[in-house]
């Protein structure tokens, strides 16, 4: 450090000048470079008249891609809606007399959920096929036309408890109990159900938490694979529909083999179902 001498006395007195501290001197964090980055716009648009416009411009567009991601979904999604692109087939999804209301139960449990199935058990729903019943092992589901591959589902979910079937959609889709499955010996209908989630979750084919919110891009005549115990069923998508979660006329097989998927819509939304009907080709 330089030091000055006082020789106005005998005795010298010594003076230190302190270290000059710099901004640089500091770690740099998030209000010292929005500041800086402020600081540098500020004085681009002071020479250069240009950038007056050009920068805003920039902003402008960036806000608009922001939105476009965001809301685009959910737009496309209802013009389909309204326009009756979701309506595919040629045979309508009809009221049946379905023993219990259980689609509902996917999204919104009830507290009267027990006594509807009281009242299904003593029609005979639990009589169902011990080999359908007691089948733990996993199953995959694969729509090419989707990118699903293989996508890995579990059997015979309790789907009147949402703690049970919550977590079982973390990591895989979920077979509606007491439906049936496609080794059984007589014809019923397999229901699988899944997730669907909005844009701004940024939903992945390849992601089974969220997959089924391609489910609606379906088209009739597509290919639908089950592969259940080392067997791989084949199915192709014959209709569409969105219903109300009180509908549960779908889960009927309707005197064929059938493969029900189910899934809330509009994607993220749980106020309508998304339902696909495949059958089995022979």
């Amino acid at each position: 450090m330089p030091a000055y001498v006082d020789v106005a006395g005998y005795t010298p007195t010594f003076y230190f000048e302190p270290p000059a501290v710099t901004v640089s001197d500091y770690p740099p964090n998030m209000w010292s470079m929005l500041a800086g980055f402020y600081r540098g716009l500020k004085n681009l648009v002071a020479t250069y008249s240009a950038a007056g416009l050009f920068i805003p411009a920039i902003l402008v567009v960036a806000g608009g891609l922001v939105n476009y991601h965001q809301f685009l979904p959910n737009i496309v999604t209802g013009i389909r809606d309204a326009s009756g692109y979701y309506n595919q087939g040629t045979v309508s999804l009809v009221s049946d007399n379905y023993i219990v209301d259980k689609l509902k139960f996917i999204s919104n449990p009830g507290a009267d959920y027990f006594n509807k199935i009281n009242s299904a058990l003593s029609q005979g729903l639990g009589a169902i096929d011990p080999a359908i019943k007691e089948y733990a092992g996993t199953m995959y589901l694969t729509i090419p036309s989707l990118g699903f591959n293989r996508l890995p589902i579990t059997a015979n979910v309790e789907s009147n408890s949402k703690e049970i079937y919550d977590q079982v959609l973390t990591s895989s889709l979920a077979h509606f109990k007491g439906t049936s499955l496609p080794f059984a010996d007589k014809i019923g209908n397999t229901v699988i159900y899944g997730h669907s989630a909005s844009g701004s979750y940024n939903p992945s084919p390849t992601d089974v938490l969220a997959a089924f919110s391609f489910l609606s891009e379906l088209k009739a005549g597509d290919t639908i694979m089950l592969e259940v115990a080392g067997q791989t069923y084949k199915y192709q998508m014959y209709r569409s529909k969105i219903v109300k979660p009180e509908d549960v006329s779908v889960l009927d097989s309707q005197g064929r083999d059938t493969l029900t998927l189910i899934t809330c819509h509009p994607p993220g939304n749980n106020s309508q179902r998304y339902v696909a009907v495949a059958t089995k080709v022979n």
